[in-house]
């Protein structure tokens, strides 16, 4: 592990004491999946034949663990990066202005995501001291399988995204299910393309006014599109 990031890790594990001891709880417990007990989002990483796909409820890496976000995860979230116009810059999404807004975001995308068997987002968290830092999902539509992701800045440039994405990907494509795992990315965040690169994807072309970046404006933008795509007759 680099030297930076064991610093990073030092800072946030002074900052979660103090955050617990001022919230008066750990910031990832609780949450709807524990609530749904009768059959609910903690029961949806075991198989069910009636899902095309059963991902499991964690992903590990050296690095990282990835597992299911839980309400009370919003307050670390929300200072990890939600409120963060930087990171926000090439999403979907503004940044957001309370606490509330990101718990809002917790129960109306993942939790409901994992629900309906659509949309499967993992909370991306250290493995040393399971710190917040991004979250990644994938979205399924028939064959396919489109992935995306964000990384608190504090955690930029020390390979984690490409850490977790590869391993998000390696499962996705190994499902027959699946053919083809896509990402698109603006023309001009190259550090996001250098990542889809490294998990395995290629650069398929540019799609025209396909996305919409709040944070830079409401005209659709261009964006490339990446893609690994499963040989015939093969799982990877």
């Amino acid at each position: 592990m680099d030297r930076g990031l064991r610093s990073l890790q030092a800072r946030d594990r002074r900052r979660a004491h103090g955050s617990r001891r001022r919230r008066g709880r750990r910031l990832d417990a609780g949450g709807w999946p524990r609530r749904n007990r009768a059959g609910g989002l903690e029961r949806q990483h075991h198989h069910d034949p009636e899902r095309p796909v059963n991902p499991p409820a964690t992903l590990e890496t050296p690095r990282l663990r990835l597992r299911l976000p839980v309400a009370d995860d919003a307050a670390a979230i929300f200072d990890a990066y939600t409120q963060d116009s930087e990171v926000a810059r090439y999403t979907s999404w503004s940044p957001h202005r309370s606490m509330d807004e990101t718990r809002k975001f917790l129960d109306q995308h993942c939790e409901a995501g994992w629900k309906a068997g659509t949309v499967f987002s993992w909370l991306i968290t250290l493995a040393e001291g399971g710190h917040a830092a991004g979250m990644i999902d994938f979205r399924l539509a028939a064959c396919r399988a489109e992935v995306g992701y964000v990384l608190a800045r504090r955690y930029w440039g020390h390979g984690l995204m490409t850490e977790a994405a590869r391993v998000v990907v390696d499962w996705v494509i190994s499902q027959p299910e699946i053919h083809r795992a896509w990402a698109t990315v603006d023309l001009e965040n190259p550090a996001s393309q250098r990542v889809l690169k490294k998990v395995g994807m290629v650069r398929e072309g540019v799609l025209r006014r396909w996305m919409v970046f709040p944070n830079l404006g409401f005209v659709p933008r261009d964006v490339w599109s990446f893609a690994r795509i499963k040989e015939t007759g093969t799982r990877q």
